[in-house]
Order: structure tokens, then C-alpha cells, then sequence
């Protein structure tokens, strides 16, 4: 029983030890978050969250991939953390974001989103890789774009007025639906990773309620 014992602490110190090089601790603060002892800004961070739809795990993140303005693409790998860890990011990123986003397309600017079936990212590039993560810039800079303009959205190539239709992003879906509530455009966010989402969810409420419809 002695033997039994010794070998359950090692086979549990070790998987103890497994577990927090694995999942090291992030932590969060106002303006930055702290990852294997490296501060990354909130401020023009761009970032992705890739879904875990398996059953049972749809409150956790599969991966979490980032760059700092002028870095490279970085990882994390989300199975181990919990969804509700990350609402702490997502409240400072916009607090660093989202005014300034909103200023910009008011002042006639653009606001743009890049997005991609994330089943096609998965299966396109080796995360493990540090080539494979680089090359998502490629990849992105030719996927299909959001772009949010101080008078319409456009998805892709199709433009649409905020004062000519209902933009909502609601239960993980974006609709585009006319203004007698006939739906238009479709886009399920659950199986799409989109460039700051959290971000883009916020300026399409804000610009929507913006423009008064005319029914």
C-alpha cells in the first residue's frame, strides 16, 4: 500500500506539473495581459477565438491565436481554460477599442474584420508550427472582410445602409434582414472566426441603433 501510495503522489505531481506547463496562468489586468511571462496590449491587438462546438464544451475556447501591433502570431491553447476567463479580456479590449474604433468611422474612416470558416483555418495550417502560424496573415489578408463605414456595412463585396436594414449580431449569429424583418444575410459565428469579434459585435449595436428605420 506504501508502493501504491508513492506512486499515486509521483503520477499526480506529475500530471499537476503537465497541467501548469501547459496551462499557465493568465493574467489579466486595465490595459494588458500577462502570458508565460509576456506582456501583450489590448490596444490594436488583433485576435481570434476558435470555438470548441464539441458537445459538452461549447462554453470553452479551442485555441486563441494573437499579434500585437508589429508581432507575430502567437497561441493559446484554450481547452484548459474556462469561457468565462476570457470575458475578463474582452471587457478591457474594448474599453481600449471600442471608443476609439467608433471615432475613427464617425471621422469617415473604416473599421475592417477579416473572417473565415474555421473548420478551412484548422485544416489549412499546423498551429504547432511557427511557419504555420505566420502564414495566417496570408491567409487572412485574402479571406472574405467586414467593413464598417459610418453609413453601411458591407460583408465581402455586398453593401448594406445602416437606414435601409436590420443589422444584428445576436445568439452567435449575424443577420442581415430587410425592414419588414425578412432575413437577407446569414452568417453563424460559431463556425467562423472573425478578427476582433467582440469588437465588431459592439459596432454593429451601435451603428445600427444609430440610423432611424423608416418602416
Amino acid at each position: 500500500s506504501i508502493i501504491l501510495f508513492i506512486l499515486f503522489t509521483l503520477l499526480n505531481g506529475f500530471f499537476v506539473f503537465y497541467y501548469k506547463n501547459k496551462f499557465p496562468n493568465i493574467e489579466f489586468y486595465t490595459d494588458y495581459f500577462i502570458y508565460k511571462k509576456e506582456k501583450i496590449c489590448y490596444e490594436n491587438l488583433e485576435y481570434f477565438f476558435f470555438k470548441d462546438n464539441r458537445l459538452f464544451q461549447m462554453k470553452k475556447f479551442s485555441k486563441i491565436l494573437y499579434k500585437s501591433a508589429g508581432g507575430n502570431w502567437k497561441k493559446i491553447d484554450g481547452s484548459g481554460y474556462d469561457y468565462d476567463l476570457f470575458s475578463v479580456f474582452q471587457k478591457s479590449f474594448l474599453e481600449k477599442n471600442l471608443s476609439k474604433a467608433i471615432e475613427n468611422i464617425e471621422n469617415d474612416g473604416v473599421e475592417i474584420f477579416p473572417f473565415q470558416n474555421q473548420n478551412f483555418v484548422k485544416n489549412k495550417f499546423s498551429f504547432s508550427s511557427e511557419e504555420g502560424l505566420q502564414e495566417l496573415t496570408q491567409i487572412f489578408e485574402n479571406s472574405p472582410k467586414i467593413i464598417i463605414s459610418n453609413k453601411s456595412i458591407t460583408f465581402d463585396n455586398e453593401t448594406y445602409k445602416w437606414e435601409n436594414y436590420n443589422i444584428e449580431f445576436e445568439i452567435n449569429t449575424i443577420i442581415v434582414s430587410d425592414l419588414k424583418k425578412n432575413p437577407i444575410l446569414e452568417i453563424e459565428a460559431k463556425n467562423t472566426v472573425i478578427c476582433q469579434e467582440i469588437l465588431l459585435k459592439n459596432l454593429i449595436e451601435n451603428f445600427d441603433k444609430k440610423y432611424p428605420k423608416f418602416y
